[in-house]
């Protein structure tokens, strides 16, 4: 069996029938190597010195074994079969003492599926409570964030309101200022104006005061008459 494995490692099918002596499939390895891995239907018929718990062994190190057909096995019961509880009709022979540790054995291999799914469920659970913790931490994050921004922005268009009022007295106070400045400017423009107009009128006074005085000098009449006029207002001022 050691050679055949040997040939063939990565065989998937096996099949043996009519070996009376073939025992021991832990023998049938060579040291150092692995086998038998791959098989995943293995058949068995008339080998009846292969052992059952020797045959148990063996089972539990194949991985990916699904399909396992026994015929005419085991049917030679061991010495002292009624110690162990063998059973002696047709078929498979099958010690009560194996079937109670097998019970033992998927009695305790549920028990410990059941501890790992309720384990499973258990993280599961811590799981979805962690995650609903962020989840709601994240919101509140999310809700102060917006709380924050909607302050922000609420201080922004106070101040932009400030700054519009302050443009807005800034701006009145300029337009004050202009009008005020233009109100001196038109009052020295006035003031000017009625210097110029006074100036004017001297110049007159004195332009027909010189040619009243120039047509006196040359016509001696005017010269009398004038004497004449100022003779009477002078009467006319000591009368009074």
């Amino acid at each position: 069996m050691g050679t055949v494995f040997e040939c063939f490692p990565c065989v998937e099918t096996l099949e043996i029938f009519n070996c009376p002596h073939l025992q021991k499939p832990f023998s049938w390895f060579t040291s150092g190597q692995i086998h038998w891995l791959n098989i995943t239907d293995l058949t068995l018929r008339r080998c009846h010195a292969i052992s059952l718990e020797d045959f148990c062994n063996f089972v539990q190190i194949l991985p990916y074994l699904t399909i396992l057909h026994l015929e005419q096995m085991f049917k030679e019961p061991p010495k002292g079969c009624s110690r162990v509880g063998l059973s002696t009709g047709p078929g498979l022979w099958v010690s009560g003492s194996l079937i109670t540790a097998a019970n033992r054995n998927a009695a305790n291999q549920q028990l410990r599926n059941q501890n790992a799914e309720d384990q499973q469920a258990a993280n599961q659970n811590e799981a979805n409570h962690a995650a609903n913790q962020n989840a709601a931490n994240q919101q509140a994050a999310n809700q102060q964030l917006r709380n924050q921004n909607a302050q922000q922005a609420a201080n922004q268009n106070e101040a932009n309101l400030a700054a519009n009022q302050n443009a807005a007295n800034q701006h009145v106070a300029n337009q004050n200022e202009t009008n005020q400045f233009t109100a001196n400017q038109n009052a020295d423009n006035q003031q000017v104006a009625n210097q110029n107009e006074a100036i004017c009128c001297a110049s007159i006074q004195n332009a027909a005061t010189q040619k009243l005085d120039n047509q006196n000098e040359a016509d001696p009449t005017n010269q009398n008459v004038a004497d004449r006029n100022e003779n009477n207002e002078n009467n006319a001022q000591s009368n009074d």
